[in-house]
Parts: structure tokens; C-alpha cells; sequence
């Protein structure tokens, strides 16, 4: 299969993009509609705040459907 992108949408994808993008070298885009610390409180975030924490800088590019969830990305993720 050829392909030019890897697109993923959230933790739950991020981590077959995050696989795609080791073995082919294709870019990964993260288009991100909400994240774990919308659903979740500080002491209650595991293994998807890890997850989308690990995509978010692993990814060469993140498309946010809001100005608050990239302002969330930035003071919770530390990514820009």
C-alpha cells in the first residue's frame, strides 16, 4: 500500500500512527477533537494522558479543532 500521510485522530489511534510512522518513515498529522484532560481530573489521567502526551511530540504536525484544545495542548502536553 502507498501512502503519503498517517492520519490520527486521537489516543486511541496515535498509537498505530505513532507505528505506522516508525516502519515508513510517512509523516503523522494528529487532528485533535479532545483530549484526556477534557474527560478526566488531574489524579484520574493513566495511560491515554501518556499516549496523547507521547503522539503529541512525536507527531510532525497537530491540527486542533479549537483555539482551547491548542492552548490546552500547550499548558497540559507542553507542545506547541
Amino acid at each position: 500500500i502507498d501512502f503519503d500521510v498517517i492520519h490520527a485522530h486521537d489516543w486511541m489511534t496515535a498509537v498505530a500512527g505513532m507505528e505506522l510512522k516508525a516502519r515508513s518513515g510517512k509523516p503523522l498529522v494528529l487532528h485533535i477533537h479532545s483530549l484526556e484532560t477534557d474527560r478526566a481530573e488531574t489524579y484520574q489521567r493513566g495511560e491515554a494522558f501518556t499516549i496523547e502526551k507521547n503522539a503529541l511530540h512525536y507527531a510532525d504536525k497537530v491540527i486542533t479543532v479549537s483555539d482551547f484544545t491548542a492552548t490546552t495542548i500547550e499548558k497540559f502536553y507542553g507542545e506547541k
